[in-house]
């Protein structure tokens, strides 16, 4: 009996401490010109009008994680939706209300990761990692043959 009581003596203190969290949160948001301002636009947070873009970051990033990979191995296909769709959703989040430039940014981010990846295709360019790369930067010229 008194292990309930517990229980939900506990639950209520985290019930409490939880709203009074949120209301410190609310007037830190009233006090707050500028974060107030974006919590509350029409693209803000609170919408899927800026969440659905923040998740698409996931595709910037695994076209970034592609760059190390073979070029016989790249889809045209997937490479061409992937920056036909950047090309076209970059001008929509402009021509909306209210203009979105957090998609217009993922987009064009989205866009220039498929037409490197069709570029690295048409061409046959070889992959270079990132630790390719860095130790290419620091390698030590050659000598100057006389």
């Amino acid at each position: 009996r008194s292990a309930v009581a517990i229980k939900s003596y506990s639950s209520l203190k985290l019930i409490v401490e939880v709203n009074y969290i949120w209301f410190l949160f609310a007037r830190f948001l009233k006090m707050s010109g500028a974060f107030a301002r974006m919590w509350n636009h029409p693209a803000g947070p609170k919408t899927v009008f800026f969440w659905a873009p923040t998740m698409k970051w996931g595709l910037v990033i695994a076209g970034i994680a592609d760059l190390d990979r073979p070029a016989e191995k790249i889809s045209p296909g997937q490479s061409l939706a992937l920056s036909l769709t950047g090309i076209l959703f970059s001008r929509y989040a402009m021509v909306i209300t209210p203009v979105n430039y957090n998609l217009m940014s993922v987009n064009i981010f989205v866009a220039a990761t498929g037409l490197y990846q069709l570029y690295r295709k048409m061409y046959d360019v070889p992959p270079a990692g990132l630790g390719t790369r860095i130790a290419a930067f620091f390698k030590p010229a050659p000598p100057a043959k006389s």
